[in-house]
């Protein structure tokens, strides 16, 4: 239950977002600039900046930075072979 309202949490404020940057864009198009469209790699970016500002005033990347970290370093040592893992 609690997976699910967390992952319409999480769509909410990216719908949230989307909806504001069409509006701005939007407005610029009014004002007479070129129609601007933002692909979706550089949307996931800004949700990754925008996360990661989030954590750094919660102080709290280094914590993020580390597990993912840990959990990288797992995947990779699946792939070593046995005999060098001792």
């Amino acid at each position: 239950l609690r997976r699910v309202q967390q992952r319409e949490q999480a769509l909410q404020t990216q719908r949230e977002a989307t909806q504001a940057r069409r509006r701005t864009e939007r407005q610029a198009v009014k004002e007479g600039k070129k129609p601007f469209f933002l692909k979706k790699s550089d949307a996931r970016n800004l949700e990754l900046a925008k996360r990661f500002e989030a954590l750094s005033k919660k102080g709290k990347v280094d914590d993020i930075v580390s597990k993912r970290r840990k959990r990288n370093a797992q995947k990779d040592h699946r792939f070593v072979p046995y005999e060098r893992r001792v």
